[in-house]
């Protein structure tokens, strides 16, 4: 199975997929069910990816790029980035301070101590 294009959205999946089924072609779409139910998750998963037998790529990918379908492409390198990130701030916790005032040489904090 080749991977020929990735659905960014309900629409583009059932266009993708409608489109490979009416010109003979066995298309398999993955984490459809997932992808649609949570719209918002789709973006995260990926997108949902469409599959074909590797006897039929060649001809899938042709006949998508001359209907003007979404083809397959590389994850950008921002997606690297973002991954990196949201791993930095979940997991890393921020450096304790200890006091939330830091008392400095002439402030007055004698309000602050208490009675």
């Amino acid at each position: 199975m080749n991977r020929i294009a990735i659905a960014e959205g309900a629409a583009d999946v059932a266009l993708v997929l409608g489109a490979l089924e009416a010109h003979g072609f066995s298309p398999i779409a993955t984490d459809r069910h997932s992808g649609l139910t949570l719209s918002n998750w789709l973006q995260a998963l990926g997108g949902v990816k469409i599959f074909v037998p590797a006897v039929e790529a060649d001809e899938a990918t042709t006949l998508l790029a001359g209907l003007g379908m979404p083809r397959w492409r590389a994850p950008s390198l921002w997606v690297i980035f973002a991954f990196a990130f949201a791993w930095l701030m979940a997991s890393v916790p921020p450096p304790g301070l200890g006091n939330y005032l830091i008392r400095r040489p002439g402030m007055d904090v004698s309000a602050l101590d208490g009675p």
